[in-house]
């Protein structure tokens, strides 16, 4: 047995950490659903009520995997632009991580914390790492990842859709409305390539802003994927406005995608962007 194994052994022996699962939910007065070493439970977070996940690793002891889904799914056709609003709080997160897994509907966007203890936890650390793994999506965040999914600039835009399209029915109200993308695929004429440079310019120009144009020119010089500038320029906007032109702009691309597109309209786009962009940026999707 190597050196390291020993260590790693010894330190997952001497206690059950299913058993000081369970001893966190009793001194919390929760009666989880429980499946051996898994355990299901409900948290109330400030917009919703989150299904949690606590799984005991039966082979490495010392781990504990919590899972919690978010409440929405979120459609194939908006999930690189909602990934956007993943990565950037991921890079804000310590304690958890958001993520996407596809699945028949689309994908399910999810928080997990991957726990690994080099000694007993106690029950105050456990309840900790869960309630992170909620933080991850709940205050603002769930508004935040709400508007990218449904394709809203902010949640009050958001809530008047929602009670603009309700239907009362007796006791039951029904809400049945089309999300903030799927119009702008009709209405928008542009070619991917041409939307592919305005995105570019507008992404740039977040940048400078924030950086100067010193920086700017150091993430083309260095040959900076196209992805990494949107997500930087992404992580670097000033406001709801801008994060949402920009989830708009890159779902539009891939949506007028076709093999016949002219890379030459890329050009054109930067060229166009540059007359937009000091105006209204809601201009640039059309």
């Amino acid at each position: 047995m190597e050196l390291f194994d020993f260590f790693r052994s010894k330190s997952s022996k001497g206690y059950d950490l299913a058993s000081i699962v369970q001893q966190m939910f009793d001194e919390s007065g929760i009666t989880p659903h429980r499946e051996g070493n898994i355990f299901m439970t409900e948290v109330d977070g400030t917009n919703c009520t989150f299904q949690v996940i606590l799984r005991c690793d039966e082979k490495k002891r010392n781990h504990l995997f919590i899972y919690a889904p978010f409440i929405l799914p979120v459609p194939a056709h908006v999930a690189n632009s909602v990934k956007l609003e993943i990565e950037r709080f991921n890079i804000r997160n310590i304690d958890a991580t958001l993520a996407l897994r596809e699945d028949k509907q689309g994908y399910s966007l999810f928080a997990y914390t991957e726990c690994i203890f080099q000694q007993a936890p106690t029950t105050t650390e456990i309840k900790k790492n869960m309630i992170h793994t909620i933080d991850a999506m709940d205050n603002d965040k769930f508004r935040s990842l709400a508007c990218a999914i449904m394709g809203y600039a902010t949640y009050d835009e958001l809530k008047n859709a929602m009670k603009n399209n309700a239907k009362a029915d007796g006791d039951n109200l029904s809400i049945s409305m089309t999300d903030g993308y799927t119009p702008l695929r009709d209405q928008c004429s542009l070619s991917s390539p041409r939307l592919g440079g305005r995105i570019l310019m507008l992404a740039t120009y977040i940048i400078e802003e924030r950086k100067g144009n010193e920086f700017v020119t150091q993430l083309l010089e260095r040959q900076t994927p196209f992805g990494e500038i949107i997500q930087t320029a992404y992580d670097f906007a000033n406001n709801d406005v801008q994060r949402d032109v920009i989830r708009k702009l890159l779902y539009l691309m891939k949506e007028k995608r076709t093999d016949h597109d002219n890379d030459n309209d890329t050009m054109l786009g930067r060229i166009e962007a540059l007359a937009l962009i000091n105006t209204d940026i809601y201009s640039l999707l059309c």
